[in-house]
């Protein structure tokens, strides 16, 4: 394992033996670490030059999370392969390996089996979903986005600021309070959850209206001043 962002320790680490570089354009569980720019691209720079494949875990990020259909997209990259879920299907029970044609060969019949896989349901659901990302939800989820992140920013007291991308946002606390916080924002209706003692993470559905951002931001300042 390297440290996340960190480009000059990946080239000293990757060669031509490595078979390949996995990571999430966005680190969720880690507390919403949102690479620096122009380190997706050096990773793919680098893995390019050593013949290792570049796998992305979009299970978090991706299907217009960040406001773009895919995170690495924000830089203008391609993965020789990535995984998806969570919104893909908007709910429904669904995942997907997307990879190059080259990269995708290798699956051949019978090399691969599931047992609900090609669910008509959450086939349909997925769909749906991608119907609406061509209809204008992408372009919303980037408004959301910047208003969320101006209502964190704007917190304070024990605020040591926001992060994030899209709908994938973190309030970063000056304390070890993020538990804390977590609990008295659902007291007070508010389901947020705590990726480290410093950090809550925000990711509020993609048709998440300008009043809710608006009303969950004023809950998470009550919260954080009662914790």
């Amino acid at each position: 394992f390297l440290d996340y962002g960190e480009a000059q320790q990946l080239a000293s680490a990757i060669s031509d033996k490595t078979c390949a570089v996995l990571l999430e354009p966005v680190q969720g569980e880690a507390g919403v670490m949102v690479p620096p720019r122009g380190y997706l691209s050096r990773v793919r720079e680098l893995c390019t030059k050593h013949g290792a494949l570049m796998l992305l875990d979009e299970v978090q990020t991706g299907m217009g999370r960040t406001g773009a259909y895919f995170a690495h997209q924000q830089e203008r990259i391609e993965p020789d392969a990535m995984t998806l879920a969570k919104g893909i299907a908007g709910g429904a029970p669904l995942g997907a390996l997307l990879a190059r044609d080259d990269v995708a060969k290798v699956f051949t019949p019978g090399t691969h089996a599931s047992t609900f896989g090609g669910n008509p349901l959450a086939t349909a659901a997925a769909c749906a979903v991608m119907d609406l990302l061509a209809e204008g939800l992408i372009e919303r989820v980037q408004r959301a986005g910047e208003r969320l992140s101006g209502r964190l920013a704007a917190i304070g007291g024990r605020s040591a600021g926001e992060r994030g991308m899209g709908l994938l946002r973190a309030l970063v606390l000056a304390e070890d309070l993020a538990p804390k916080v977590v609990a008295k924002a659902r007291e007070l209706g508010l389901l947020v959850n705590a990726v480290g003692d410093r950090v809550v993470r925000l990711a509020p559905p993609l048709t998440v209206s300008d009043e809710e951002i608006d009303r969950a931001a004023d809950l998470l300042a009550e919260a954080l001043a009662k914790a």
